[in-house]
């Protein structure tokens, strides 16, 4: 159990790190998967912060982000 926690742990930390060194298009880019201009939440998987806070910059809450909510988001952190 510790040992898969561990794991968890340090594979999204690895992500989260590789993520953050883009700039604010290229991470959009990066997290949108199906190209579709929106970042849902499980695309949002692979940024840890953004994850844990996907809802407070959702702010029409329509279940995915959108280059301007993003943005909002990236301005912040």
């Amino acid at each position: 159990m510790k040992i898969t926690r561990s794991f968890f742990l340090l594979t999204a930390l690895l992500l989260t790190a590789k993520v953050y060194a883009m700039d604010s298009h290229k991470k959009f880019a990066a997290l949108d998967h199906d190209k579709n201009g929106f970042v849902t939440l499980d695309e949002a998987g692979a940024d840890s912060v953004l994850a844990m806070t996907f809802e407070k910059w959702d702010k029409d809450k329509n279940g995915r982000l959108s280059k301007e909510e993003y943005s909002e988001y990236h301005n912040e952190i």
